[in-house]
């Protein structure tokens, strides 16, 4: 069987299995994948200045899309992640003026690869931290 995606609008989730079907596009704050691949969770987290974007969640499973796939691959499955809705207005400083000072928009994206992907969304919650030895 395919894996099994999830996410905070979807928490019964969908199968990835490359057939389109209907899913809620909510405000995206976490996902996750498990399966007998392994699993994975994600944390998002989108800042905004100067205006208020329409956050979505995009999720595709198609293996015969009605629209090209990225990176030259001719099908979806299971592709997800976050949509902007929104106009995006003026980013760049060199446009900018004191009456309309550039808008800022970043997107920050945690992964916790394999394990229990409930538990590594609780503790990509309550922050993570990483300690690295070097010889």
């Amino acid at each position: 069987s395919g894996m099994h995606w999830r996410n905070a609008a979807n928490p019964r989730g969908k199968i990835v299995d490359g057939r389109r079907e209907l899913f809620s596009d909510g405000p995206p704050v976490w996902e996750t994948l498990t399966g007998d691949a392994g699993s994975l969770a994600i944390r998002h987290e989108v800042r905004a200045e100067g205006f208020e974007p329409d956050l979505r969640t995009v999720y595709r499973d198609e293996r015969r899309p009605r629209v090209a796939a990225c990176m030259h691959d001719r099908s979806y499955f299971g592709g997800h992640g976050v949509w902007v809705r929104t106009q995006v207005p003026n980013t760049d400083p060199r446009w900018a003026s004191e009456e309309e000072p550039p808008a800022r928009l970043s997107l920050h994206r945690e992964f916790v690869f394999g394990g229990d992907p409930d538990a590594a969304l609780a503790r990509l919650a309550e922050g993570v931290s990483v300690s690295v030895r070097t010889r």
